[in-house]
């Protein structure tokens, strides 16, 4: 009986280790030229579309990377990061059901990822919310199409797939 017990217990153990790696950040570091080596410009984007990831970090005055600019020495530093890893995203429908990604109010709250993909230059990330799957939200970060070798767009796009009418619906950054 014991035997079986330890088993199980090791059987949890391991799925759950599995369960946690399958849900680990990946994250990405973004380049407006698409080359670290050429870029001036570049953004850190965690899987659920907010600023501010450590994976990746390249920047010399934060441990994450947010916003960041090349300066003349060739180092990285951060503008959204440093003192507080205070940017992320929000939405709400209906007048009760919400869900935000920001690293420094409670991390990630009722969203789940359904995939992120990134290239050197851009990457997109979409989720939906936990509690009413029908209603996802991606973000697409890449160069502006105005000024591609200074500046970043982010495209968000709000779908409803839930087969219910939504009212209320806000989105803040």
């Amino acid at each position: 009986m014991k035997r079986t017990y330890t088993r199980l217990a090791s059987a949890l153990f391991a799925t759950g280790l599995l369960f946690a790696a399958g849900h680990a950040s990946a994250g990405a570091v973004i380049y407006n030229t698409g080359d670290a080596m050429t870029a001036t410009v570049a953004m850190g984007i965690n899987d659920e579309g907010h600023l501010n990831t450590s994976t990746g970090n390249i920047v010399a005055n934060s441990g994450a990377t947010g916003l960041d600019a090349k300066f003349a020495d060739g180092s990285w530093r951060d503008a959204t990061s440093p003192g507080c890893y205070c940017e992320g995203w929000g939405v709400s429908v209906n007048g009760t059901t919400s869900g935000y990604a920001n690293v420094s109010v409670d991390g990630v709250i009722n969203l789940s990822v359904d995939s992120f993909g990134s290239t050197a230059s851009s990457a997109t990330s979409m989720v939906h919310l936990t509690s009413l799957p029908g209603l996802t939200v991606t973000h697409a970060y890449s160069p502006s199409d105005n000024a591609p070798g200074v500046l970043f767009k982010t495209v968000v796009t709000i779908t409803n797939t839930t087969g219910a009418t939504v009212n209320d619906l806000k989105y803040v950054r």
